[in-house]
């Protein structure tokens, strides 16, 4: 189902990497900003076709949509994506299919996508950490850095203090490519204005506080970057 809730997580999510210039429309951030603060049903259609202007994201929201029989802007399709939802694994053969073909309409590089294709044993979770991890960006305007790579991932914190515009938290980041995290205190932005006590846990995205999470959900996304690390 589309929901307001299920949207306003892809603008949240989005926001960072917009503001940033990476991908999407310019200025998108500034619609996702507001619409993830107020989700109102009348700006569905805009906030959707702003997405739509992100060509690897959505490239993954209408491939999961068709393998489980969802809508490319489901709630359950984005939340999978974004890793704090799960829909299940798909096959080594469907995902080295999506690499070698969705991915290069949409830029990636042929040798590349064989390379990274050849990789893929087993059934995996085709989400936003297997972008980051195993595609390791499409565009050039992020350098491939395990410092970038850990930024891109949506990986948990946990709060120490909050205000209007800023998180105090423990964050959780790669320590290389060696399947650990290292943990730190850290200053995160508050582009949503997330009200959170000490001890509870937010989801990060290029240094980002993007929405509270429970602890099944924090668990969740470390443990499906471990599985990409394997």
């Amino acid at each position: 189902m589309i929901t307001t809730n299920g949207l306003a997580q892809s603008c949240r999510y989005s926001y960072p990497t917009n503001m940033k210039n990476y991908c999407g429309p310019k200025n998108a951030h500034l619609d996702f900003a507001g619409f993830a603060r107020r989700p109102a049903w009348e700006k569905t259609g805009e906030i959707m076709a702003q997405i739509r202007g992100f060509p690897i994201l959505f490239s993954y929201y209408e491939f999961l949509a068709r393998e489980f029989g969802l809508e490319e802007f489901d709630e359950q399709t984005i939340s999978h994506y974004w890793g704090t939802g799960e829909l299940g694994k798909v096959s080594a053969e469907k995902a080295r299919r999506f690499v070698l073909e969705a991915l290069t309409k949409k830029g990636l590089d042929v040798k590349r996508a064989k390379k990274i294709s050849g990789e893929i044993n087993g059934d995996v979770f085709l989400d936003h950490a297997f972008h980051v991890l195993r595609i390791r960006f499409v565009t050039d305007k992020v350098e491939k850095t395990i410092e970038n790579f850990s930024n891109c991932l949506a990986l948990p914190a946990q709060v120490i203090e909050c205000t209007p515009e800023t998180i105090t938290a423990v964050d959780c980041r790669l320590d290389g490519l060696n399947g650990k995290f290292m943990r730190k205190k850290t200053l995160l932005e508050n582009p949503f204005g997330i009200t959170a006590e000490k001890g509870e846990l937010v989801s990060v995205h290029w240094r980002c506080a993007i929405e509270k999470i429970s602890s099944a959900q924090a668990e969740g996304l470390e443990k499906r970057v471990l599985e990409h690390l394997e």
